[in-house]
């Protein structure tokens, strides 16, 4: 069996079961027929069937009950004219299952786009985070290059950021030390305990960061340990002036007298905005 690129479903270390499966990745032809059954679920299971003679290629999950002509969820390419059946849903399935639909995740449908000759594969994967009656954990692929069950975590890890943050500058600087390693929450389907890696651009931050003035953005990520990336999140820390500037006034006289005119020195000990004479009160 030769598998090409265009099957999303293949990847290193598949067990895959024994069957007469097309030759995927270069379009159907005369000597490609595959008529595959297996049980999926307690009341249903999947049909795989290629005909060179007529031209037909199904994937398709039907009730057990009923048999294979109730097409709960499929595509059919039949004498060459494609008929789309009823979508294969996550809800399909979590019946077909008999399991909830919690349990299901990347359901991933790779439909008919092509001619017989042209097509180079029909299927649909799905992953389980528990085991069901018939189906193990793991991600099972099934398509028209036949069964495929892969064993192993394929769920990224789930970030979540904490509010945005504010914070006054520390006395006689304009930062503010904060530590934010702790903010924010990781959780994975697999792994109880993952670290998160907290950044603003390229620096890392492994504890108090002397924040300055204004808005900056710390980013989150995280990976678990089969190497599923999480989607990276970030919330920003507003550090704002809070601390009044000392005032110095110097160069006036020891002594005034009335109508005497004389200069002062006025001294902040940081930039300010705003001040005018009227803000002097001679007392």
């Amino acid at each position: 069996m030769q598998i090409m690129q265009k099957n999303p479903f293949i990847r290193a270390g598949l067990l895959a079961l024994s069957c007469m499966a097309p030759t995927v990745g270069l379009g159907f032809s005369a000597s490609d027929n595959l008529n595959l059954v297996q049980t999926m679920g307690d009341d249903c299971s999947v049909y795989v069937y290629v005909n060179s003679l007529n031209q037909d290629i199904y994937v398709n999950i039907y009730d057990n009950n009923v048999g294979s002509s109730s097409h709960v969820g499929g595509e059919y390419m039949y004498y060459s004219t494609v008929t789309p059946g009823t979508p294969i849903t996550v809800n399909t399935l979590a019946n077909c299952l008999g399991t909830p639909e919690s349990n299901i995740s990347e359901l991933t449908l790779d439909g008919i786009d092509g001619t017989f000759a042209s097509e180079t594969y029909v299927g649909f994967s799905f992953a389980l985070a528990s085991a069901t009656s018939k189906l193990g954990a793991g991600v099972h692929a099934i398509g028209t290059f036949g069964f495929v069950f892969i064993a192993g975590d394929f769920s990224p890890p789930m970030l979540t950021a904490p509010a945005n943050q504010t914070a006054g500058t520390d006395t006689g600087v304009s930062t503010a030390s904060l530590n934010v390693t702790s903010l924010g929450s990781v959780s994975d389907n697999v792994d109880s305990s993952l670290s998160i890696t907290y950044k603003i651009g390229s620096t890392t931050l492994t504890g108090a960061y002397d924040f300055p003035l204004g808005a900056t953005s710390v980013t989150m990520d995280a990976s678990d340990s089969a190497g599923n990336n999480a989607t990276q999140v970030s919330f920003t820390v507003t550090v704002s002036d809070v601390t009044a500037p000392d005032v110095v006034i110097s160069g006036g006289p020891s002594s005034y007298a009335h109508p005497a005119a004389f200069d002062v020195t006025i001294a902040f000990s940081e930039s300010v905005i705003g001040f005018v004479a009227a803000d002097l009160v001679v007392a």
